[in-house]
């Protein structure tokens, strides 16, 4: 059996159904897309962790780096350390107190001693007394003690967190990812097949 439908009928039924997929679109894809968007963070040009113990479930301090993609101009608030998922972090903020490094001749971090560190889970925030100009390209690091504030999970790799550099514009903050190796004991092995007669030169 078939039937004739009048054109406007089919029309209608035509312009209901695009209704229904943009309806869709506008509720579904739409607001995803621009969330992320919104989400999206400037990337430092580098960043890195260096802990002075790497064995396991032992106390360590370590060494914060960051090279910003971009001048702050008496704009830096604070510096964020999101600690990798294992890592016991004490929550006493005042025990995260700074100290400026120049670790392998890098600039040390202007303002961080006299920073306000706070704890929230495993994010560490040093808050800066006051608003610091840091320079695109430039390497910048700060330490912090062993004493009461990091010890470290059980052996393992890629166990990865966030830096990130805040500013009082938001949308100019700067963030990357790093990743740390934890391992059994401070000591790795090393195994090669060396010729009896090579060249060693330094």
């Amino acid at each position: 059996m078939r039937f004739n439908l009048p054109i406007s009928t089919i029309e209608k039924k035509q312009k209901l159904a695009v209704f229904l997929i943009f309806s869709l679109l506008f509720t579904f894809v739409f607001p995803r897309f621009i969330s992320t968007q919104a989400q999206a963070a400037v990337e430092l040009t580098e960043a890195f962790i260096r802990l002075d113990r790497l064995k396991a479930s032992t106390a360590t301090a370590g060494t914060v780096c960051t090279k910003p993609s971009a001048t702050h101009t008496t704009a830096l608030t604070a510096v964020k350390v999101t600690w990798p998922t294992g890592f016991t972090v004490n929550t006493t903020g005042s025990n995260w107190t700074g100290s400026a490094s120049t670790l392998g001749g890098a600039t040390a971090m202007p303002g961080i001693a006299a920073a306000t560190p706070t704890v929230s889970g495993q994010i560490v925030t040093w808050t800066l007394a006051s608003s610091q100009t840091v320079t695109a390209a430039t390497m910048y690091c700060f330490s912090f003690s062993a004493t009461s504030t990091l010890t470290n999970p059980t052996a393992g790799d890629s166990k990865t967190g966030t830096v990130e550099l805040t500013d009082a514009t938001p949308a100019n903050s700067e963030t990357s990812d790093y990743a740390l190796s934890i391992v059994a004991n401070d000591q790795i092995t090393v195994d090669a097949d060396v010729p009896a007669i090579f060249t060693l030169a330094f």
